[in-house]
């Protein structure tokens, strides 16, 4: 994964957390990015921070503004991006609604 894509989602994790909304196209697309970056790096590790994202894109009734949960793996997918590649690892938290800071594990 290139660098300028690395960063580019990283602005749009926080474009959604900065505006405090998700759409359910948006979220479906998020979570394709998402789930490409982790299979492009990692495999499937990490798939368990994509639930809530795939939840939104899923729920035709979902209001526009972020849940706890969504703001957890939006929050944990920015830091995760954010931190340099040398510290990243494959272990992942069981659950996303867990947070560890910094989420330097993968």
């Amino acid at each position: 994964i290139s660098e300028n894509r690395w960063r580019k989602y990283v602005e749009i994790l926080q474009r959604y957390l900065d505006h405090n909304q998700l759409l359910r196209p948006q979220a479906s697309q998020l979570a394709g990015r998402l789930n490409w970056a982790c299979n492009a790096l990692f495999g499937r590790c990490g798939r368990a921070f994509l639930s809530p994202i795939l939840a939104r894109s899923w729920n035709r009734e979902a209001r526009p503004e972020l849940n706890q949960d969504l703001v957890t793996a939006l929050t944990w997918w920015k830091q995760w991006l954010s931190a340099p590649r040398a510290d990243l690892s494959r272990f992942v938290p069981a659950a996303p609604w867990r947070f560890t800071s910094p989420a330097l594990s993968y």
